[in-house]
């Protein structure tokens, strides 16, 4: 059998993800968008290794968490009407 290109970007057995890359690319695609052959490297990763699956739903529980906390601390931070009145004057004196 012939080896697959390394610059190819088709799916061969050589982009069978190890753990490792498999987290990597979960963070990853929290952040950016991946490419199609990685997406398809994690979903094939994904279906065989309950170990990546129970870390993905971890990954994902942390997330959801930590936007939960950031829009408590954006609502929090919110200015009354009355103190942007008052700015609002402070900045018409200046």
């Amino acid at each position: 059998m012939e080896e697959p290109d390394k610059n190819n970007s088709a799916i061969s057995l050589k982009s069978f993800l190890c753990c490792q890359e498999y987290s990597k690319l979960c963070c990853l695609g929290k952040d950016s968008n991946l490419s199609l052959a990685s997406r398809i490297a994690k979903s094939f990763h994904h279906l065989f290794c309950f170990t990546c699956r129970r870390f993905s739903k971890q990954i994902n529980v942390i997330d959801g968490a930590c936007k939960k906390v950031l829009e408590k601390e954006s609502e929090s931070c919110k200015l009354s009407e009355d103190a942007k009145n008052r700015i609002k004057s402070l900045m018409k004196e200046e």
